[in-house]
């Protein structure tokens, strides 16, 4: 995408701020959307992964598929609030 920058300057000619056109802004605001919706996932998985690795070195005690859902419930119903 390529955007349409203008940028407002100060008296002595610094940059002090840009202005984009709207419709750009707001693409520009749903495609950082994206990007914070996967970062959070990549933590996620990463998170799911680790707990993995300590269940079976011995770490942390293993759950059962239902105690995994429920906790899985949990989380999504705080990602939700």
């Amino acid at each position: 995408m390529t955007i349409s920058i203008t940028y407002l300057t100060d008296d002595k000619g610094r940059r002090k701020a840009v202005q984009i056109p709207y419709a750009q802004w707001q693409a520009l605001q749903k495609e950082l959307e994206t990007v914070r919706q996967e970062a959070a996932m990549r933590a996620r998985l990463t998170e799911a992964f680790r707990d993995i690795a300590d269940m079976e070195a011995g770490r942390t005690p293993k759950m059962t598929f239902e105690q995994f859902l429920d906790e899985l419930d949990q989380e999504e119903a705080t990602l939700h609030e």
